[in-house]
C-alpha cells in the first residue's frame, strides 16, 4: 500500500479481518500506532488550548471589570464546558501531562493580555491561584461563584 494517510474509518475498513482476529500485523499495526499517536496529540492540543482561554477569560473578567459583559460570561461559561468534557473523557497520563504544564498555559494567557491591554505583568498572579485546578475550572459552582464574586470589581 502506497504511504498515503488514512483515518480511523479506512482503518476499519481496510483492516477489519486483523481486528476481528485480534491481531494487528505489519502495516495494520503501523497504522494503529499512528492513529493513536494522532489522537493523543490532538487531545493533549485540544485540552492545553482549552486551559489557555479559560485562564484568559478568567484573568480579564478578574482584573477588567469593563470587559465583564455578557459575551466574556459566555465564553468563560463555554470554556468551562469544554473543559468539563475534557476532563471526563481524558486518560490519567493526559491529565497528570496537562497538570505538568497548566503554568506555561498560565503564563500565555497573562503574556496575551499584558499584549492586548498594555497592561504591566506584575499586574497579575505569578503563579495560578491555587483554587484554579483542572476540577474548579470544570466545576460550573466554582465558575458561577467567580463571576459573582469580582463582577463590577477591579
Amino acid at each position: 500500500m502506497d504511504p498515503k494517510y488514512i483515518d480511523e474509518n479506512d482503518f476499519f475498513e481496510l483492516y477489519h479481518n486483523q481486528i476481528e482476529s485480534g491481531k494487528l500485523e505489519g502495516e495494520a499495526f503501523a497504522y494503529a500506532i499512528d492513529l493513536i499517536r494522532e489522537k493523543a496529540e490532538s487531545d493533549t492540543v485540544a485540552y492545553f488550548r482549552r486551559l489557555e482561554k479559560i485562564y484568559y477569560y478568567l484573568l480579564q473578567y478578574k482584573y477588567f471589570p469593563e470587559k465583564q459583559g455578557a459575551y466574556w460570561v459566555m465564553q468563560i461559561r463555554k470554556h468551562t464546558s469544554e473543559l468539563q468534557f475534557l476532563n471526563r473523557v481524558s486518560t490519567p497520563a493526559l491529565r497528570k501531562k496537562v497538570e505538568a504544564y497548566d503554568h506555561k498555559w498560565f503564563s500565555r494567557a497573562k503574556l496575551y493580555i499584558c499584549l492586548e491591554t498594555q497592561t504591566d505583568p506584575s499586574t497579575f498572579p505569578g503563579d495560578i491561584p491555587d483554587e484554579w485546578t483542572l476540577d474548579t475550572l470544570a466545576d460550573d459552582d466554582f465558575i458561577e461563584s467567580f463571576l459573582e464574586e469580582y463582577a463590577g470589581k477591579r
